[in-house]
């Protein structure tokens, strides 16, 4: 056997392999599914802002019990008025609940986010089409996917790989607490006055 005899002006040959590293099957899943995984942790902000307006209207409930102690309420009058005080505590509290979960991307946040998007439907048009929008990211086959167990350990193995909320959003929340605060301290003088 002979050998070839050395070639000066011939390419160079290296044994480095491929300049990019194989991807594995967690980054390109991970990748697949990360705009809808944003898109299900905005949720959950929305859920944090929908649970702090709702602890709002208690604290605002508890004012009036507070006041109307003085004055003469009947007993059909303050059951309503207790009752619409633990309807707002209780979904205020799965409010909260659901944010947590959805932040998290957490399995068991399906029951009680689908429950307060299943009620929202009812506040037509723009009540169904955002929570109609909110059941189909919780049960989509890609919310599907990332509400698991499985998916929570591709979060753990692509640590690199971030969900970013968008500035809109950042925006909109902001926007919202804004319009909260300020209808609050609005409520509150207008109270203190009269």
């Amino acid at each position: 056997m002979t050998e070839e005899p050395l070639n000066p002006y011939a390419a160079p040959v290296s044994d480095i392999g491929p300049v990019q590293p194989p991807v594995s099957d967690a980054a390109r899943i991970r990748r697949e599914h990360i705009a809808h995984e944003t898109s299900l942790k905005n949720v959950g902000i929305l859920y944090y802002l929908g649970g702090l307006f709702a602890a709002f209207v208690v604290i605002g409930f508890v004012i009036m019990f507070v006041s109307q102690r003085r004055q003469v309420v009947g007993p059909q009058e303050f059951l309503i008025m207790l009752f619409v005080t633990g309807v707002y505590g209780a979904i205020g509290a799965l409010l909260f609940v659901s944010g947590y979960g959805m932040r998290r991307l957490q399995r068991w946040v399906k029951i009680p986010a689908g429950f307060l998007s299943g009620l929202g439907l009812l506040a037509v048009p723009c009540g169904t089409l955002i929570n109609g929008y909110i059941l189909y990211l919780i049960f989509s086959r890609k919310g599907t996917v990332i509400l698991s167990e499985e998916y929570q350990e591709i979060i753990r193995q692509t640590p690199g790989t971030k969900c970013k909320t968008s500035p809109v959003t950042l925006a909109i929340a902001l926007v919202l607490l804004a319009v909260l605060v300020a209808t609050i301290a609005w409520t509150v003088l207008r109270s203190s006055t009269v």
